[in-house]
């Protein structure tokens, strides 16, 4: 099992959150102990501070325990554990039969359905016990299936009882009032009480070491793994060495998190869900490996014939099981900590629900360049006499069209034929990519039924009716991925220098230092694109803006017919060399289809904001954006085949007057594009400086404003130009942004549509009485999942294909990054 075994190192790593919760429990019994001796108002005591005192456990009662190369001494305590566990179940049936307590009302029903699932992150991690089964499997005398069979039986049976016995009568005797820690609940003063915090609080400290060694013999061999060492060439210094600053390490950083959780609960929901991928998820794999290679040792044990396709099914289902509860729990918990993060931030903000944290009135981001023309538009804004304003609609129908052809044909389709070479040829990619179309045009509608419902005109601004938080988190994304695609436009900046310099100087024009790519892509930035990124308003850009349309038409029409002028006969891919390589497919059609950004102030613009109208707009836009990028896509594969380069561009004889003109045609392109995203980060990043240092709404106009502008903006163009140098290809960032572009495409209106579901006033319990609401809510929850797998798989896949550099030429990437 040593493949599956290689992988498991990487999941492994993720256990290192399991300590907060053991760190928790330690608050939560000092803070027992001091009131029982000191009263309710030990807080007033330096010495009885809650950061203080987990400091001083650490460093007194836990550090000497986690540094041992061995912990066979822990087994000595490890009864502390089930002792205290047992002991609180047997407290809390004895106080329900003995003691009244006032309680609250006993819930006999979830306020909403969706709080039933966090019931799974504490169920999974309090039976996870399995990353110690196979070690006690393997020390068990005698040892078969069998009689490790009954004893597991027996185990989870008892578990089970002593959790049912915990949960039923600790609901019963405190009702709605229940704590997130239930022994909290009782009289600390009690000796009963305060010899259970004591058993609890040694419980703990014996098992921190044991998490913390697999946690840092994972981590170890992760690092090793980065730097292509063995673990067993580690000389006795060396490993000493690893262990003492892995493990000062991890003691430092779950000491410093646990002092700012606020409780228990918040830290099992976060490590529940990797729980269930140590449940569920990883023995399914594992099993579905050993049915794929390890058959005659199935035969040994009994395991064949019509058994076998049951325990496919098994493995199966572990495996998809565990994904839905990890994505729905992380999920879920992830919503509602963010949902009490915004309602904490809130509290503190003088505004409400309608501007949700008083920024929309002091920036307004333009999106993709198009918001930046009508929003700094004074002119063409009115009001509405509820402080919020209004787009006045004096765009018609080819208006309209004509703004988003311009916002949706984009760079990304020079990328296309070699994501469809990637991805293993036409059939597939044309498969794909017309999926992907179909299910990014919904959003748009989803987005502009949004913004009838919030009265919001911008993307940004319908982020904000999801709260303070979702407002920042949306802002940081959307200025990750707008610097992204800067970069990009510069490295494609880079590659029509290149071309144009080969058609003058030659195949040796690199030589010559001021035809070397990273200078021209240098004065390029310096001298065309510098002087239109200052500027407060970006009017200017609209008279520009038709050279990308017309590049990309272009550039399509010369793909087409270069195929058939061109008679090469390639060898034409026709499979991917991994499955997995039609991931690669995903960034690319993200970068090319991301025109949401600007989908609500072209929508707010439309003349009487007529929303069948815009739908049918999305439909002819979306359908001739896909058309487009099918024959790039699909005539440039068959023009190069394997041979495909990351630009289109590159591949043709830059000799040529057409592909000279091509060259110019997308450099002028670029450089009218740059400054739109440019602004759109810009107004993202001003955002961001306000909200994180409190600045008032008068620095947001006047000198303050304007040194606030150019600073961004310098270092924004001076960070962009550095990278794009040294960036070899557009693969290499259409990758590492391509994931972003589907949390703006899919995740961000998924999760805006759900507030607006959530606020219709009709609404009864979580689940909505109306089909049309009903409908909504279950697109909500579908993009919200698709988004943010998307994300995290495209976002992975892309790392690794980069560190690992296979097939790319990655070779001029820096060793760090590789590393």
């Amino acid at each position: 099992m040593e493949r599956f075994g290689s992988n498991s190192h990487h999941a492994l790593r993720l256990r290192s959150l399991h300590d907060l919760p053991n760190h928790d429990c330690h608050a939560s019994r000092q803070h027992s102990v001091f009131e029982a001796f000191l009263g309710t108002d030990f807080h007033k005591y330096w010495y009885t501070h809650r950061a203080f005192i987990l400091a001083v456990t650490s460093i007194l009662l836990i550090a000497p325990f986690i540094f041992p190369k061995k912990i066979e001494f822990i087994k000595y305590v490890s009864f502390l554990g089930t002792f205290a566990v047992t002991y609180l179940a047997v407290l809390i049936v004895i106080e329900y039969l003995a003691t009244e307590n006032e309680s609250g009302p006993v819930p006999t029903k979830p306020e909403k359905i969706s709080d039933i699932i966090f019931l799974i992150p504490t169920i999974c991690f309090a039976y996870q016990c399995h990353m110690g089964s196979v070690p006690i499997y393997a020390g068990l005398q005698n040892r078969t299936l069998l009689k490790y069979g009954t004893i597991v039986g027996l185990v989870f049976i008892f578990v089970t009882i002593i959790y049912a016995m915990a949960g039923i009568f600790g609901l019963l005797t405190f009702g709605s009032k229940v704590n997130h820690d239930i022994s909290r609940g009782y009289d600390a003063k009690r000796p009963e009480v305060i010899t259970l915090n004591a058993a609890i609080f040694l419980a703990q400290i014996a098992t921190y070491p044991l998490i913390c060694f697999c946690g840092r013999e994972a981590a170890r061999n992760l690092l090793l793994t980065s730097i292509n060492k063995d673990r067993n060439d580690l000389s006795s210094k060396e490993e000493f060495w690893y262990r003492i600053i892995l493990s000062s390490i991890w003691l430092l950083t779950t000491t410093i998190l646990a002092i700012f959780v606020p409780n228990v609960t918040v830290s099992i929901r976060a490590v529940g869900g990797l729980a269930a991928l140590l449940i569920f998820f990883f023995p399914g794999l594992c099993l579905i490996f050993v049915l794929q290679q390890k058959r005659d040792a199935l035969t040994s044990v009994g395991i064949s014939g019509r058994i076998l396709p049951a325990f496919w099914i098994l493995a199966v289902f572990y495996v998809f099981f565990g994904i839905i509860l990890f994505v729905g729990t992380t999920m879920k918990s992830v919503y509602e900590i963010l949902s009490f993060m915004a309602e904490g931030l809130k509290s503190d903000s003088p505004t409400d629900r309608g501007s949700k944290d008083g920024l929309d009135s002091e920036v307004r981001p333009s999106q993709e360049g198009k918001e930046g023309l009508e929003g700094e538009d004074d002119e063409a804004k009115r009001g509405n006499g509820s402080g919020e304003y209004e787009f006045a609609g004096t765009n018609n129908i080819p208006g309209s069209i004509s703004l988003f052809i311009n916002t949706a044909l984009g760079s990304g389709i020079l990328n296309f034929p070699y994501a469809y070479k990637v991805a293993g040829g036409v059939a597939i990619g044309l498969t794909f990519q017309w999926i992907f179309g179909f299910l990014a045009s919904p959003p748009h509608v989803i987005l502009a039924y949004c913004s009838d419902k919030t009265k919001k005109n911008t993307y940004h601004e319908c982020m904000s009716y999801c709260g303070r938080a979702c407002k920042v988190i949306a802002a940081v994304v959307i200025v990750l991925y707008t610097f992204g695609a800067c970069v990009t436009f510069q490295i494609i900046l880079g590659d029509q220098s290149d071309n144009l310099f080969l058609a003058f100087l030659g195949s040796d024009f690199d030589t010559h230092w001021y035809s070397n790519r990273k200078f021209t892509i240098f004065w390029t930035a310096v001298v065309f694109v510098a002087p239109f990124v200052f500027p407060k308003k970006m009017e200017f850009i609209k008279y520009a803006s038709f050279f990308g349309t017309a590049s990309v038409i272009y550039m399509t029409l010369l793909i087409v017919v270069q195929f058939f002028v061109v008679k090469t006969n390639p060898e034409i891919p026709t499979s991917p060399n991994h499955w997995s390589d039609v991931i690669m497919l995903v960034p690319t059609m993200c970068f090319g289809y991301q025109c949401h950004l600007s989908s609500i102030p072209i929508y707010s613009c439309l003349r009487g904001r007529d929303f069948k109208t815009h739908i049918g707009i999305v439909a002819f836009i979306m359908t001739f954006v896909t058309i487009t990028y099918t024959l790039a896509g699909t005539f440039g594969v068959l023009t190069f085949g394997i041979n495909t380069p990351h630009n289109i561009t590159s591949g043709y004889d830059a000799s040529r007057i057409e592909v000279l003109l091509l060259s110019v045609a997308i450099a002028v392109a670029q450089v009218a594009t740059y400054p739109m995203l440019c602004f759109c980060g810009r107004e993202a990043m001003g955002i961001l400086y306000l909200e994180a240092f409190r600045i008032p709404k008068e620095s947001t106009v006047g000198r303050p404003e304007l040194i606030r502008r150019v600073v961004i903006s310098a270092l924004w163009l001076l960070a962009s130009t550095c990278i794009a140098a040294f960036v070899p290809n557009i693969t290499v960032a259409i990758r590492m942004i391509g994931g972003l572009a589907g949390l703006i495409i899919f995740f961000f209106p998924g999760l805006c549509l759900f507030n607006v579901v959530q606020e219709d006033p009709d609404k009864k319990g979580f689940w909505p009485e109306k089909r049309r609401s009903k409908i909504l809510l279950v697109a909500s929850f579908f993009y919200m999942l698709f988004g943010f797998v998307l994300f995290i798989g495209t976002t992975t896949k892309a790392v690794m294909e980069i560190a690992k550099g296979s097939g790319t030429n990655y070779d001029r990437i820096p060793e760090v990054a590789r590393v």
